[in-house]
């Protein structure tokens, strides 16, 4: 019977990998700044708070060292709402000061930092806002991150790969859920027969979660190592373990099972090794990705340097600094990892093969995806891609067409300086067509395999007047989009469409087709041919 109860019960719970590095535990509290120990210990504390005010938390600060000051900021890789946060913060503390560094885990280590010089002069100076609304929509969207946003955004910034190659796409052999499976066989080992049958009990009445944690709560040792694993495993806002907690704690419940004589199948022992081989890749990553920021942050101390990583390197990274003397902040967005705003597992895993997360009918990246390409741990940077920069020239164009259109300009005529350059964009400008506010248009593109795609495209303009005035502004309002609350109120979804789940903020859906908000005053639906996006009927409004 025991046998019979722990083999239908280990069928649950998803594998912890899939998000390692994408969460942690909760760091130390923030030291006092009134406690002087030196001007930059003042300085990192109140520097950290400022930046982080409404969007973040400041979980620890360390102003001792002769090297530094880094801010340290934990992201979750599928939270849109955490990463708009972010990019606020990394704004604040561009512009106020003066950070122009930021080492970018999940971007493999170079000589030069990132290239997005191809999109600071998009569409020449009078394109500015332009850029501001493409940049802003593509981190709301979640297809870059707060990165490669200011990348875009800013010139006089670096964003420098912080990984090593050899670790970061080193291949692991990940299967199943050892952990869990360890588990079941110690509680099942050391269950009392009343407890055993009333787990088959609740297994035959298909009560599958009522069984398993009847069994993990029949002894408090298994009870307090499921809890963290349900924890590790959690949403809204988890904090799983750290890269060396999730390794010891596989440790800890192989000794435990080989204490009470729990002999596990040579597969889950495989299986055991492959995870804490993992967690050991996590932690030599965490030295590089700190060997890395030391050397970009120097001694000079008059300069902030900015990391990103997943927060399941923090506690690693944090001990790495402090022995090597550098001070830091840790900051938190407020929504790390939210049940709301955040990429299903679905577009992540797309993002994984450097393909476009967001594949919904009348979208760029249903047109734009082609084949699978290698799996990764976090999506590295697309804007130096090809499909990158023709993913953000789409986006470009339709806006300065939209609001030509809307401003009864001469259309193309009027903005084809504009538009005709763009990179990796080709505007076809026979293919125009009026109707009204919309216009209709064809494009030659670059997808996810560097080939040539035809898209068209209805652009038109918004129905109400835009409430962000400036970047940070557009921010904040397409973090309401997303439900992620403040005093900006979210904007209703353009003319003729119910609120759109999954997409860009402030889309809707017309029947199966998506209709993005691409900006604050304009809307883009996009097709394969020109009867795909005319059927669609009009967008302005």
């Amino acid at each position: 019977m025991r046998y019979r109860a722990a083999a239908r019960i280990g069928v649950l719970l998803l594998s912890v990998m899939t998000h390692a590095c994408a969460s942690g535990p909760a760091p130390a509290p923030v030291n006092s700044a009134g406690q002087d120990s030196g001007s930059r210990r003042v300085a990192v504390d109140k520097i950290a708070q400022e930046v982080a005010e409404g969007v973040g938390q400041v979980h620890q600060t360390n102003p001792e060292g002769t090297r530094g000051p880094v801010v340290i900021f934990e992201e979750f890789h599928t939270s849109r709402v955490g990463q708009l946060e972010i990019a606020i913060m990394l704004r604040r503390l561009h512009q106020r000061h003066n950070m122009k560094r930021i080492g970018l885990e999940g971007a493999i280590q170079a000589t030069r930092p990132i290239n997005a010089a191809w999109f600071h002069n998009m569409g020449g100076p009078t394109a500015k806002q332009a850029r501001e609304d493409v940049a802003v929509r593509m981190l709301g969207e979640g297809e870059i991150s707060s990165a490669e946003f200011m990348a875009l955004l800013f010139p006089d910034l670096e964003v420098h790969g912080i990984e090593l190659d050899g670790l970061y796409n080193k291949k692991h052999s990940l299967s199943g859920n050892p952990m869990f499976d360890y588990l079941v066989a110690i509680a099942e080992k050391g269950a009392s027969q009343a407890d055993l049958r009333e787990v088959n009990r609740l297994i035959n009445q298909k009560k599958t979660e009522e069984a398993i944690k009847h069994l993990m709560n029949a002894d408090p040792w298994v009870r307090e190592q499921y809890t963290f694993l349900e924890r590790a495993l959690g949403t809204q806002n988890a904090r799983a373990g750290s890269c060396e907690e999730m390794r010891q704690r596989m440790e800890t419940v192989q000794r435990k099972a080989s204490e009470v004589g729990v002999q596990p199948s040579p597969q889950a022992k495989a299986q055991a090794e492959g995870v804490k081989d993992f967690y050991r890749t996590c932690e030599e990553r965490s030295v590089a990705m700190v060997d890395r920021v030391v050397a970009l942050a120097g001694t000079s101390g008059d300069m902030i340097t900015a990391m990103i990583i997943g927060a399941a390197h923090t506690e690693g990274i944090v001990k790495l600094l402090q022995a090597r003397k550098v001070s830091f902040a840790v900051i938190t967005p407020t929504a790390l990892n939210p049940e709301y705003g955040s990429l299903s597992n679905e577009q992540f895993n797309r993002k994984n093969k450097m393909r476009w997360a967001r594949t919904s009918s009348g979208t760029l990246g249903a047109l734009l995806n082609a084949i699978d390409k290698r799996d990764q741990r976090k999506p590295p940077p697309i804007i130096e891609t090809a499909t990158g920069k023709s993913y953000a020239s789409a986006n470009v164009a339709s806006m300065l067409i939209a609001l030509a259109a809307r401003d009864r300009k001469r259309v193309p005529d009027d903005i084809w300086d504009q538009i005709k350059d763009l990179p990796e964009c080709k505007v076809d400008r026979a293919s125009f067509q009026i109707d009204e506010n919309d216009v209709i248009f064809r494009m030659t593109l670059k997808n996810t395999s560097n080939q040539d795609r035809i898209v068209w495209a209805r652009v038109g303009s918004a129905d109400s007047p835009a409430v962000a005035n400036y970047l940070e502004q557009k921010l904040l309002q397409a973090r309401a989009d997303l439900g992620g609350g403040g005093r900006i109120p979210p904007r209703q979804p353009p003319r003729n469409t119910t609120p759109a789940k999954d997409e860009g903020p402030g889309d809707g859906k017309r029947g199966r087709v998506t209709i993005s908000r691409t900006g604050l005053r304009t809307i883009a639906v996009f097709g394969g041919s020109k009867l795909d996006v005319t059927r669609v009927g009009k967008v302005s409004g």
